[in-house]
């Protein structure tokens, strides 16, 4: 598990020498581990007196920090960290982040392989430790030449290199460790808005696996959200989005901007990464893989203004039985957070939602340049930490509105839903968050909206038309199709709660011609929704009937499954239930699973069948009177 965020990669970058050329951070990283050899004494801070020219990159001064933090640990000395962090500007933030992933890492060992490379809190000795044979910038592993290094971790190193046997083509390669994991996720997934895998390899020599991808920029979210806090404001338009993407690549960006971005408000251009995001999420969901450690480094934003997901290293696929715990304490979910207060290894329960949760923390980040729950009084990313922040998410968000308020209550309402801290309460799908955003884009208030960003030129046009003809002349072009009309209103039924009502003009809108496949997911989703108010009204039928619906229009979860074999016991349909609890046992195995076949044998007078589902189910440590 990261926390906090901080151990992913060092950001990209260069500093520019007394020359005026610009050396790559892996060049001042290896010079520094060279000073630290040759004199103990060397401190990240000397170093950086000694080279003033890259005092000002934030980032690498932090490294350089987290390095000399790793030496005197190594040398058993004991480290006040209060005082170490308070020598760095800014107060060491960077730096704190990395020692409190480090800490966090190292006291649980198990949780990722690799880590025994970290040196411990032990006192008095630097510990044992797995030599990995890094290489440098200049070197060709693996038929690449590798030009500078890109970012570093505890467990892995991305480098800037160039593909000699393809014309020396600009890729990015990843080297790490078990790194056939991530390839293997990254292999699956063809979308857009997640960074492709050009080929995977094995140096043997070194032990390392090599990931290829394409060089699309250095820019994360991570940067953004960086300048953003600093800025002590928030934009006001979505072109100050793209200048702090330029400056945070230190250069204007070679590919033409996004006109969704450049052209809209701030609160537009954020509407419309948060779309993007959500329906990579939404791909990645119905292949059955969650991602597991959503936040701001591992969206990488491409050139004008592209956000693209990186980073599986830690995500989960619905075929694991038990899956690992992991994540970014400061964007987990709720149920997740509780299971690092608990200090548990394992996760009861990976499902797209805690997803969704992470997306809508880094989304509230980028609306308000703050953390919806605030800032912890922990330093430390440990139990105490997530105890804290769990008290916290079962409050609502801090008000975004007093922070932004060009925010549309619309959209402050879909973030809270998002930031539930009930999972149910949450969207179930990337895609259902989706259609909210395409609806709330195209609303009248973003017209409005519209209008206030250009009043200069509306003001001018006005001057010259009817101000009444000019926005009917624009409402009567811009109105959208009956079909859309309908399933907008579709939309709007549904926010309020009217679900039956919902799916009537899901109906409407599929007979004037929308595509029912792009209406499948919420038709699904809605009969889902009746289907548990059904069961929960005692309306068993109801309830099978809907989740029947829900079915087939492709909600095929184990959830949906397991509600139907649910309401078919009740109703004496044991042979139905014991159908659908296989599809949930290929799904989503559980105790409860258990019981409910021995329930349905039970009623199927098969006794010593009933017997071995109870003994299973007493087996994994589920008892009752």
């Amino acid at each position: 598990m990261t926390v906090d965020g901080v151990l992913d990669f060092d950001r990209a970058g260069t500093s520019a020498d007394h020359s005026g050329s610009r050396l790559p951070v892996g060049f001042w990283f290896d010079q520094f581990v060279a000073a630290c050899e040759r004199d103990r004494r060397t401190t990240a801070l000397s170093f950086v007196a000694c080279h003033p020219e890259i005092a000002t990159d934030e980032h690498l001064v932090a490294a350089l920090g987290y390095e000399e933090f790793c030496w005197r640990l190594q040398a058993g000395e004991r480290i006040d960290e209060e005082a170490f962090y308070a020598q760095f500007p800014d107060g060491g933030r960077l730096v704190k982040h990395h020692v409190c992933t480090h800490h966090y890492l190292s006291e649980h060992p198990s949780l990722m392989p690799g880590l025994q490379a970290l040196p411990t809190r032990t006192e008095g000795t630097a510990p044992r430790s797995r030599k990995i044979n890094w290489p440098v910038p200049g070197e060709t592993v693996g038929g690449f030449e590798l030009v500078e290094i890109l970012g570093r971790g505890a467990f892995a190193r991305v480098y800037l290199a160039e593909e000699l046997a393809l014309g020396r083509r600009r890729v990015v390669v990843k080297m790490a460790p078990g790194g056939d994991r991530e390839a293997n996720t990254l292999g699956k997934l063809q979308h857009p808005n997640i960074v492709p895998i050009h080929s995977v390899s094995f140096d043997a020599s070194r032990g390392l696996t090599l990931i290829c991808m394409p060089y699309l920029g250095r820019v994360t979210l991570h940067d953004v959200v960086g300048r953003l806090v600093g800025c002590g404001e928030v934009p006001r338009l979505g072109r100050e989005l793209l200048s702090l993407m330029d400056e945070a690549a230190g250069e204007p960006a070679a590919e033409a901007a996004d006109a969704r971005i450049a052209n809209g408000s701030y609160v537009d251009a954020v509407m419309h990464l948060w779309l993007q995001m959500a329906e990579a999420l939404d791909y990645t969901n119905i292949l059955g893989i969650c991602h597991c450690d959503l936040k701001p480094s591992n969206v990488l934003i491409a050139g004008g203004g592209k956000p693209m997901l990186l980073d599986f290293n830690l995500s989960h696929d619905d075929k694991a039985v038990a899956p690992r715990l992991a994540g970014t304490l400061r964007y987990m979910a709720p149920e997740l957070v509780r299971m690092v207060a608990e200090d548990a290894n394992e996760a009861q329960e990976i499902n797209p939602r805690s997803d969704i949760y992470s997306l809508a923390v880094m989304v509230y980040e980028l609306l308000s340049g703050e953390h919806p729950f605030g800032e912890l009084t922990h330093r430390k990313a440990n139990a105490a930490a997530a105890r804290e922040l769990y008290a916290r998410q079962q409050g609502p968000p801090r008000p975004l509105r007093e922070r932004n308020a060009d925010v549309d209550p619309g959209l402050v309402e879909l973030l809270q839903r998002c930031l539930s801290f009930d999972p149910d309460g949450r969207p179930e799908t990337g895609y259902l968050v989706a259609v909210e955003l395409r609806f709330l884009m195209s609303s009248p208030t973003r017209f409005w909206g519209w209008v206030y960003l250009h009043r200069q030129a509306v003001a001018a046009a006005l001057m010259a038309i009817c101000a009444g003809a000019a926005i009917g002349g624009y409402a009567l072009a811009n109105l959208p199709p009956a079909a859309e009309r309908q399933f907008l209103a579709a939309l709007n039924a549904r926010r309020q709660g009217d679900l039956p009502g919902a799916l009537v003009r899901l109906d409407a809108a599929e007979s004037k011609g929308y595509d029912a496949r792009e209406i499948a997911g919420l038709r699904g989703e809605l009969h889902f929704q009746l289907a548990k108010q059904a069961f929960s009204l005692g309306d068993l039928v109801g309830a099978r009937d809907h989740c029947g619906e829900a079915l087939d229009a492709g909600k095929t979860n184990w959830q949906t499954y397991f509600l139907r074999a649910r309401a078919q016991f009740s109703l004496g349909e044991f042979n139905l239930a014991l159908a659908d609890a296989a599809k949930v046992d290929n799904k989503h195995p559980c105790n409860e699973l258990d019981v409910l076949r021995g329930d349905c044998f039970c009623g199927l007078a098969q006794w010593n069948s009933a017997i071995r589902e109870y003994c299973v189910a007493m087996d994994r440590g589920f008892a009752s009177a």
